[in-house]
């Protein structure tokens, strides 16, 4: 099982977040069987996802979509903050190859848009913003997400490596936020000592990853360790779930439906989960 960690500076001038993803990326790999290059973007994408929900002051959900112009089309991912997250893409088995010195999300993506959607458990609001995507990974973009919607400094490294039987050998991500008035000397040190982090992926397929992070990220830093939490794979979609969609189409797309003399099978994107019914369980 998975694990995110929740850090705080002694002295208060920054939050960080530490998250071990491989057993949600080796789910995603058994539910939807992408190609290497879908996995890993996608791994990384719910990765990222996981981080920013545990920030969250209340329980909610974080949604963020990357599309544009590439081959991939998008990413969409859900997380919140309880631990769980779920998602897909545009193109599970596109293949590319590799280019030196071009990041392979931005390749895959292309030009476009990043749209980050937060609900509250106790709220009916939504809160959405919408960035361009700049040249880059997934990280660079939410940190530009930070920067330009919410005016934050902050950092983000994310890693996966791949394995060709269980399609994840390891991944994980550190998400780090600067508070207000924090200390430029030691945000200069945060940033010094994640540049001495080894790839993500390889440093969470083993089993002392978390300690190996923890101890490298604040190496000649005082933190407090706020709260630990499992993370996984859960998608929420069921039977009278995608019952209730149906049903709120529009009434000619019903009347169509019910003329069927066939079931009417619908698949969950985000899971492959299949779902059968019947032309008059439609109402």
């Amino acid at each position: 099982m998975g694990q995110l960690k929740k850090y705080m500076g002694e002295d208060g001038n920054f939050r960080a977040f530490v998250v071990e993803t491989g057993n949600v990326g080796r789910e995603l790999y058994s539910r939807l069987q992408p190609y290497p290059i879908a996995l890993r973007i996608i791994t990384e994408a719910v990765t990222s996802g996981l981080l920013m929900a545990s920030d969250l002051k209340v329980q909610g959900t974080i949604s963020i979509k990357a599309s544009g112009s590439g081959p991939l089309k998008h990413v969409t991912i859900e997380a919140n903050s309880q631990g769980e997250a779920r998602g897909y893409c545009g193109d599970a088995h596109l293949q590319m190859e590799k280019k030196a010195g071009e990041a392979l999300f931005f390749r895959a993506i292309g030009e476009g848009e990043l749209t980050v959607r937060k609900r509250l458990v106790k709220s009916d609001k939504i809160y959405s913003s919408v960035v361009s995507l700049i040249p880059g990974g997934w990280a660079e973009n939410l940190t530009n997400y930070y920067q330009k919607s919410e005016q934050i400094s902050s950092g983000m490294k994310l890693g996966v490596e791949l394995d060709p039987e269980s399609g994840i050998k390891g991944a994980g991500g550190i998400l780090i936020m600067a508070m207000p008035g924090a200390d430029p000397e030691v945000l200069n040190q945060l940033e010094s000592n994640v540049g001495s982090i080894p790839p993500l992926g390889e440093i969470f397929s083993r089993e002392d990853g978390q300690d190996v992070v923890r101890d490298t990220l604040f190496k000649g830093l005082a933190v407090k360790h706020l709260e630990t939490k499992n993370v996984l794979y859960r998608c929420n979609c069921s039977a009278s779930r995608v019952l209730a969609m149906l049903n709120s189409l529009g009434e000619k797309e019903i009347e169509d439906m019910k003329q069927k003399s066939e079931p009417l099978v619908v698949n969950c994107v985000f899971c492959s989960r299949s779902f059968k019914f019947q032309p008059e369980e439609l109402t």
